[in-house]
């Protein structure tokens, strides 16, 4: 894992904590979250698409309810892992 890229859309309590954790196996770290956060070193996109497409792994950490609902909809790639 080390030297890929990760990608963690919401980037909140839980997020943050994930991200810490795969930096500690010197992941490249990209997010994606409804405003900028103070990560130096960390790479924020502008939107989830962006963010997926730089990224070789992606973790969605998103809070539940109707303002994230369908916020994640299009299928994984053949071969891919839910």
């Amino acid at each position: 894992m080390s030297g890929a890229r990760a990608g963690i859309l919401g980037l909140g309590r839980i997020g943050r904590e994930i991200a810490d954790r795969l930096a500690a196996f010197k992941m490249e770290i990209h997010y994606h979250s409804r405003a900028r956060k103070d990560t130096p070193g960390w790479i924020y996109h502008a939107d989830p698409v962006s963010l997926a497409k730089a990224v070789d792994f992606l973790v969605v950490a998103l809070v539940g309810g109707p303002a994230t609902r369908g916020y994640v909809s299009r299928p994984f790639r053949p071969g891919g892992i839910c």
